[in-house]
């Protein structure tokens, strides 16, 4: 098994790969994220988005590593590695624990994997990984948007990003360039971001937060930010959790699979900045 780095020079053979590996993905949209990924991996310089596998001289596999620094809420900031879309062909599979340490081998960052299918979780259960959540809140839009008072939300655009830290504004630049809702959210008397990737769920449309300090800020706001999401026709709002403590009227969903990190202790913010949801 030879693992081969995904370069610029690499993205359409990795694009064939992952076309045969996901086929309910147009060819043409992985060529897409291939290239917001290899453009954003050379602004962090770093070179690869992650590892073609070859086996007797035939592509039978990928996996794509993307690279960040957590730095909004995490003391000290760090390293992390998000896993995604790993496919290994079906007469190798056996192999995918082996392919799974050789990519994370001397390497100090900390690997997550946001969407692992139910056979890869468990192979990341049995290398190191740690479930950190065993589902997902649904918050209900036009349910949250009847709750009076709470938190201060803003929609943040040019003019009011400047109520944010520097390191926080530059996130949130970041992310309202790749598609995402970013909110400014007032609370014990300072400004937070708040960033949501659109998510469509059943057909409906709504939001799953990419970034928020913790679930009391998501919880102080939810009104506040249900009536501008309500204004976009966006319907509910979704972040992984144990449980719906906090959200009385909010449902819980099981069937989302559980955040996994290679971190014993994620703290307690939501920080999925940066991550396959948000460039896919």
């Amino acid at each position: 098994m030879k693992l081969r780095p995904i370069h610029s020079g690499d993205a359409d053979r990795a694009a064939d790969i992952l076309a045969r590996g996901f086929p309910a993905v147009p060819r043409s949209r992985w060529a897409t994220v291939l290239g917001r990924l290899l453009a954003y991996s050379a602004s962090l310089g770093e070179a690869s988005i992650g590892q073609t596998v070859e086996i007797g001289g035939a592509d039978a596999g990928i996996c794509l590593t993307i690279p960040a620094k957590r730095s909004a809420y995490a003391d000290p900031p760090h390293r992390v590695v998000n896993i995604s879309s790993f496919f290994l062909a079906e007469k190798h599979r056996w192999m995918a624990p082996l392919m799974m340490k050789r990519i994370m081998a001397g390497s100090d960052a900390e690997f997550t994997d946001l969407t692992g299918t139910p056979a890869m979780r468990s192979i990341n259960e049995k290398i190191g990984f740690t479930n950190h959540s065993n589902g997902a809140v649904l918050i209900a839009a036009p349910i949250a948007a009847l709750q009076p008072g709470g938190a201060r939300v803003k929609a943040l655009d040019a003019h009011s990003g400047g109520m944010l830290q520097p390191d926080h504004k530059r996130i949130a630049d970041d992310h309202a360039r790749l598609g995402c809702l970013c909110f400014a959210v007032e609370t014990e008397g300072g400004w937070h971001p708040l960033i949501l990737a659109p998510k469509t769920r059943r057909g409906v449309p709504g939001t799953r937060i990419i970034l928020a300090r913790d679930r009391k800020l998501v919880a102080d706001a939810a009104g506040s930010l249900a009536r501008h999401l309500l204004r976009r026709r966006l319907a509910f709002i979704e972040f992984e959790a144990r449980d719906t403590t906090g959200f009385p009227l909010a449902l819980f969903w099981t069937k989302s699979p559980p955040f996994q990190s290679t971190r014993d202790d994620v703290g307690d913010a939501v920080d999925h900045t940066y991550s396959e949801l948000v460039f896919f």
